[in-house]
């Protein structure tokens, strides 16, 4: 944790905002994702209240989380893969716990051959984000 609140302090002192990957959503998966799940658990409510939690999960939106990381006073964004199903649940889920937003993740390499696909993908994709 203090790596995180070194790391935190230079940003702020550069005028940026940090923001974390929260595994919270993790909880309960298996041993391996336990372990990170329980590292987010314990260091959140010990952070700085302006770094932006990002909470994720690709597989299932899950409720409680956004609103649990607001009530302790964070930012919230949301990282719910590139599943239209996946998206419009976690859409839903930030809007009912008052999240401050959903970021594409399709994690590929971006040159002059995967541009195209991913456009398609961004297009395909942005009604879920949306709500239409």
């Amino acid at each position: 944790m203090a790596d995180i609140e070194a790391f935190h302090a230079h940003l702020t002192q550069q005028g940026i905002r940090t923001v974390i990957w929260n595994d919270m959503c993790y909880l309960n998966r298996n041993v391996h994702a336990q372990v990170f799940a329980d590292k987010s658990l314990a260091a959140a409510p010990r952070l700085p209240r302006d770094i932006i939690h990002m909470l994720w999960d690709y597989d299932i939106a899950q409720e409680g989380y956004t609103a649990q990381l607001k009530e302790w006073g964070f930012d919230v964004w949301v990282a719910p893969g590139t599943e239209p199903d996946i998206i419009t649940g976690w859409r839903r889920i930030v809007e009912e716990e008052g999240g401050d937003g959903l970021v594409l993740t399709p994690w590929v390499k971006l040159d002059a051959q995967s541009a195209p696909d991913l456009i398609t993908q961004v297009r395909t994709l942005a009604p879920a984000y949306r709500g239409d």
